[in-house]
């Protein structure tokens, strides 16, 4: 298990505005802003052909000086863009056979403001794996596998950034060549 306290202070933290005025550029200062937070991570095997993983991230973040008299986004006391309060997983690797492992991923992502002082809603988003070692080692770094994985398994439909839909249902293949070195 893992605990991790975090405390950031920003100064002159550069961040896009969506509203330019005339000319001017889609860059503005945002002269000081505090993000504090915690992430928990456990790993257990319950069996020696089950893995569990479960994360969990708590985050606080705060525009405490905008700069420019609370322009855009960037208002004294709004969260920061982009960044959820909350968020988490939940994953789980059977070993199948000696050399074949699948994986599952429950993912969170809370919800959080977005440009304009909207809000992007919370998601769920649900992740497959499979692993079949062809030579080597499950021990070792070495040897070769083949890598499926599909993200987005249930294609939820859901935005990281407003009025930008993310990726539905993506299948992404591999193969893995180590060569050495404990794991």
């Amino acid at each position: 298990m893992a605990v991790t306290v975090f405390v950031q202070r920003f100064r002159d933290l550069i961040d896009f505005d969506p509203s330019p005025s005339g000319t001017s550029p889609n860059f503005s200062n945002v002269a000081a802003a505090n993000a504090a937070g915690v992430e928990v991570e456990a790993h257990g095997s319950p069996s020696g052909r089950l893995g569990i993983g479960l994360a969990y991230t708590y985050l606080h973040t705060e525009v405490t000086d905008s700069g420019f008299g609370g322009f855009g986004s960037f208002a004294v006391g709004e969260r920061l863009l982009r960044r959820p309060t909350h968020s988490g997983s939940v994953s789980a690797d059977l070993r199948v056979a000696p050399n074949s492992t699948l994986g599952a991923r429950f993912l969170y992502v809370g919800d959080r403001n977005d440009v304009n002082r909207t809000r992007l809603p919370a998601y769920t988003r649900v992740d497959a794996s499979a692993q079949v070692d062809l030579f080597g080692s499950r021990t070792l770094r070495s040897g070769v596998a083949l890598l499926l994985r599909v993200e987005n398994l249930l294609d939820a439909n859901y935005q990281e950034v407003r009025n930008y839909p993310a990726r539905g249902r993506t299948v992404l293949a591999g193969v893995r060549i180590g060569a050495g070195g404990e794991r």
